[in-house]
């Protein structure tokens, strides 16, 4: 979950476990996945603001690429797709960025824009142009620098240059905007009144997922909106919820939950404006964690290495007052190992974030393998460990997995909400 995303940022009281020492998780390959780099969740502390000084125009020559650069950039992609898929992609590209730019962050014609950029993917290529295009349609102040060409003091002086309503866009295949020195760089951006939009990670979708990462940037939070914002009131006041789940799993959450909180694009009166694409979500959690009790059934997970696995066949985890006790027979090593690694830390495995998707462009057959991303999926993700970046106030710890429901129905205080695969609320 990102942050800086949600419309209630707060801490929340509630009952807390008890308190267990940290220690580093130990990351070892995964034969499901080819392996990434393990991100950390570490957060350290805002360094100086950025300059300030007057904008230059955004259409002077561009930078003459260093050696390297021109080198990398002569290389031809790694892309198997056609022209024919490619232009079709970009179409797509096109259409949904001009949708974020004017339902979203209402990108004003006057407004400056600043893309920065890192890595040679399709998805980076392709979100590039898509934003780069908005000439056209949008603000005439346009500029792009890159990561692997530019000079970051340049950078950090164009970002300065940014006022009120401005735009910074970031398309990444890693998350490398620690390289200007400033570990909250949205932080910032907001506190001057910058806009922001965040694309990152593009670099762990394989090729036959990015169709669906770019069809995932249709959610309109003006259309499909209404429907995050009425579960969001169905949670915040419910005060049972079954979820059935896989063969037969029943998974009841007896009691209150916390305030159910939005990440749809939506940032009507808002004073921070921005945050990571893909969005659709509902999120919220039991105010006593000791009150879910049942099974569950998943189809996916985030193994120890915070990689997605999708074992070949779901399988079911027993929880009593919040806690995994049990697995059926099943159960991937991946999966004993990641419980493993989280009981040696914190004592017991506990079950945290009740999370809704309602991006439809995602589902548990059209997948992306970035697990931010993947979260906005059509259906219920929870997530395992004491951490969690919102609802705070448990203890303190560094695990966060997210496990993927392969759900059948969610009733909230008697009424279906969720049916075999889609939400069928009345608004």
């Amino acid at each position: 979950v990102s942050v800086n995303m949600w419309n209630v940022l707060r801490p929340l009281a509630s009952p807390k476990a008890p308190s267990l020492p940290r220690s580093a998780l130990s990351p070892s390959p995964t034969p499901r996945l080819e392996p990434t780099r393990v991100r950390s969740e570490v957060t350290p502390s805002l360094c100086s603001p950025f300059p300030t000084s007057t904008w230059r125009n955004f259409h002077s020559p561009p930078h003459a690429p260093t050696a390297a650069a021109a080198a990398a950039a002569a290389e031809p992609t790694q892309s198997t797709k056609t022209e024919a898929e490619l232009n079709e992609l970009q179409r797509l590209a096109n259409e949904h960025v001009d949708m974020i730019l004017t339902q979203s962050v209402s990108l004003d014609m006057s407004a400056k824009l600043l893309i920065l950029t890192q890595g040679n993917s399709t998805l980076k290529q392709l979100l590039t142009k898509a934003y780069q295009r908005t000439e056209l349609t949008a603000t005439p102040y346009i500029k792009t620098f890159s990561f692997d060409d530019d000079d970051l003091d340049e950078i950090r002086e164009e970002i300065g240059f940014l006022r009120k309503d401005d735009l910074l866009v970031t398309v990444q295949d890693e998350e490398v905007t620690f390289k200007l020195g400033n570990y909250r760089l949205r932080a910032t951006l907001f506190a001057k009144g910058v806009k922001n939009v965040d694309h990152k990670f593009l670099s762990d979708i394989k090729p036959e997922s990015e169709a669906n990462y770019i069809n995932s940037l249709s959610f309109n939070p003006k259309t499909e909106g209404p429907m995050a914002k009425e579960l969001q009131s169905r949670l915040t006041a419910s005060s049972k919820i079954e979820v059935r789940s896989g063969k037969g799993d029943v998974l009841k959450y007896n009691g209150p939950m916390e305030s159910a909180l939005l990440n749809i694009g939506d940032f009507s009166g808002m004073k921070n404006i921005g945050g990571t694409w893909p969005v659709g979500e509902v999120i919220s959690e039991s105010q006593d964690l000791t009150h879910v009790s049942g099974s569950l059934s998943l189809f996916s997970f985030a193994d120890k290495n915070k990689q997605l696995c999708f074992p070949s066949e779901p399988f079911s985890v027993q929880i009593e007052k919040g806690v995994i006790v049990s697995c059926c027979d099943n159960t991937p090593i991946e999966f004993k190992e990641l419980l493993d690694v989280i009981r040696e830390d914190e004592g017991e495995a506990w079950i945290r974030e009740f999370g809704l998707g309602v991006n439809s462009a995602l589902t548990p057959t059209k997948i992306v393998e970035n697990i931010t991303s993947y979260e906005r999926m059509t259906g219920m993700h929870v997530s395992l460990g004491k951490k969690h970046n919102v609802f705070k106030g448990r203890s303190k710890s560094r695990h966060h997995a997210d496990l993927f429901v392969d759900l059948r129905e969610i009733e909230v205080d008697g009424t279906k909400v969720f049916d075999t695969d889609r939400f069928c609320v009345e608004l």
